[in-house]
C-alpha cells in the first residue's frame, strides 16, 4: 500500500471511530483525504523542483492548468501516487523552463498563432476523446460522460479568456511576465489534451513504466 493511501486510511479510521461512522462513510472520507494529501504532495514536488530550476511560479501555472483541465477530461495517469507526483513535477518544470528560454525568441504574431492552434487542437481532442477514464475508475454512465465533456469545454473556455486577457495586458502594459504566464497555460493545456489521445496515453504509460523500473533497480518503493 502506498504511503499516501496509508495516511488517508488512518485518517479516515480515526475520524470514523470518533464520529462512530459506518464503513461507507469511512471510505468516502478516505477517498477525500487521499485526493487532498495527493494534491498537496504534488504541489510540494512542483514547488521544490521549480525552486531548484528557478521557475516556481511558471511551473505552478503549468501544473494548475493541467490539473484543472484534467479534473473533467481525465487522461493517462501513473499507477503510483508518488510516480504521478514526480512525473507531474518534471513535466511542469520542463515546460516552464521551455517557456523561460524561448518566449523571447519567438515573434509575437507567430506566438499568438501557435496559441490559437493549440486551443483549437484542445477543443478538437476534447470533443473527440474526453472524458478519458481509467481501468480502475471507468466512467459508465453516459450522463456522467456528457457532464465531464461539458466541464472540459467550459474549462478550456475559461483558460482561453484568461490567456487572451494576459495577452491584452502584455500589449497595454508591456509586462513580459503576462506573456510567460499565458504561454505556461497554453503548454499546460497542450500537454493535458495530448494525454487524452491514444498515442499520448501510450507515451505516458511508457514513461510511468520507465520510472517504475528505475525505482525497482534502486530498490525503492512505488
Amino acid at each position: 500500500m502506498f504511503l499516501i493511501e496509508k495516511l488517508s486510511n488512518n485518517l479516515a479510521f480515526k475520524v470514523a471511530s470518533t464520529l462512530n461512522l459506518d464503513k461507507d462513510k469511512k471510505e468516502i472520507i478516505a477517498y477525500g483525504a487521499f485526493n487532498f494529501i495527493q494534491t498537496i504532495w504534488c504541489i510540494i514536488m512542483v514547488i521544490i523542483l521549480g525552486m531548484i530550476f528557478k521557475v516556481p511560479l511558471e511551473a505552478l501555472v503549468v501544473s494548475f492548468s493541467i490539473s484543472i483541465l484534467r479534473k473533467y477530461s481525465g487522461g493517462a495517469h501513473s499507477t503510483s501516487p508518488n510516480r504521478c507526483a514526480l512525473i507531474g513535477a518534471l513535466v511542469s518544470v520542463g515546460l516552464a523552463l521551455f517557456v523561460e528560454y524561448t518566449y523571447k525568441l519567438v515573434n509575437l504574431s507567430w506566438l499568438i498563432t501557435i496559441i490559437v492552434v493549440v486551443f483549437l487542437f484542445a477543443y478538437y481532442n476534447i470533443y473527440k476523446y474526453a472524458p478519458v477514464d481509467s481501468p480502475a475508475k471507468p466512467i459508465v454512465k453516459e450522463k456522467s460522460k456528457q457532464r465531464m465533456k461539458k466541464g472540459s469545454i467550459f474549462t478550456v473556455n475559461v483558460l482561453v479568456i484568461l490567456v487572451a486577457t494576459l495577452l491584452v495586458g502584455h500589449f497595454i502594459i508591456g509586462n513580459n511576465q503576462y506573456l510567460v504566464i499565458a504561454m505556461c497555460i497554453c503548454l499546460g493545456v497542450l500537454w493535458q489534451v495530448l494525454t487524452l489521445t491514444p498515442k499520448g496515453y501510450l507515451v505516458l504509460s511508457n514513461i510511468d513504466t520507465f520510472f517504475e523500473k528505475i525505482i525497482n533497480i534502486l530498490g525503492g518503493k512505488k
